[in-house]
C-alpha cells in the first residue's frame, strides 16, 4: 500500500515469464528458444493453469533496443502470438531493457549521441556490455514511439528490466556538466 495510491496496482497477478525456460538452455541457445512454435505450446498450457499474464522475455527483439520481432524466430511477427495469448484468456506482456542500445545497432552507428557517456565521452556499458541510452535525450522519442507500436499490436504490460540510475555528462543534454 506505500507503493502506489492505485488499487489496481496491488492486485496479484499470476503470469508465466518465458525467461523461466531460457535458464535451462547452454548460453548459446539462450535466446534462440523462444520461438513462436514453442510459444504456442506453452500459451496452450499456461492457459490450462489458469494464468493471467503470458510475458515473452528476452530473445523476442531483433537487438538489444531495437524493439522490433526477431524475423528469424518470428517470421510473421508477434501478432499470431499475441492472438492466440488474447484468445486464451491471458495479457500478452513482453520483456524490455529500456537504457541499453546494441552497439552492433545500424541505430546505435547512426546516433551515437545518444549514449551515456562517462566524464571523457567514452560510452557507459549496461545490460549485457551494451551501451547505455540517456532517456532524457533523443533516444526518450526512439523509445516512446517503439512502446507506442508495441502497444498498437497488442501488448499490455511491459517487463521493464536492468533500469538503473547513472548520470550522464554528455554535451548538449541539458541535464548536468562534467561535476
Amino acid at each position: 500500500d506505500r507503493i502506489s495510491d492505485h488499487a489496481a496496482s496491488r492486485k496479484p497477478v499470476f503470469y508465466y515469464n518465458t525467461w523461466g525456460m531460457q535458464r535451462d538452455q547452454p548460453k548459446e541457445h539462450l535466446k534462440d528458444c523462444i520461438t513462436e512454435e514453442r510459444l504456442i505450446k506453452d500459451i496452450e498450457y499456461c492457459k490450462e493453469m489458469g494464468i493471467e499474464r503470458f510475458i515473452i522475455d528476452d530473445g523476442w527483439q531483433t537487438a538489444m533496443g531495437i524493439w522490433t520481432p526477431n524475423k528469424r524466430l518470428y517470421p510473421k511477427g508477434l501478432g499470431p502470438v499475441i492472438k492466440k495469448i488474447k484468445d486464451a484468456g491471458m495479457e500478452p506482456g513482453l520483456w524490455l531493457s529500456l537504457l541499453a542500445l546494441s552497439k552492433g545497432s545500424e541505430l546505435y552507428k547512426q546516433h551515437p549521441e545518444w549514449h551515456i557517456g562517462d566524464q571523457h565521452g567514452a560510452p557507459i556499458l549496461v545490460q549485457w556490455g551494451n551501451p547505455g541510452m540517456d532517456i532524457t535525450g533523443c533516444f526518450y522519442d526512439y523509445l516512446l514511439d517503439s512502446l507506442k507500436k508495441l502497444v498498437d499490436q497488442g501488448i499490455r504490460f511491459f517487463k521493464w528490466d536492468a533500469v538503473s540510475t547513472m548520470s550522464s555528462s554528455n554535451p548538449g543534454l541539458g541535464h548536468g556538466d562534467e561535476t
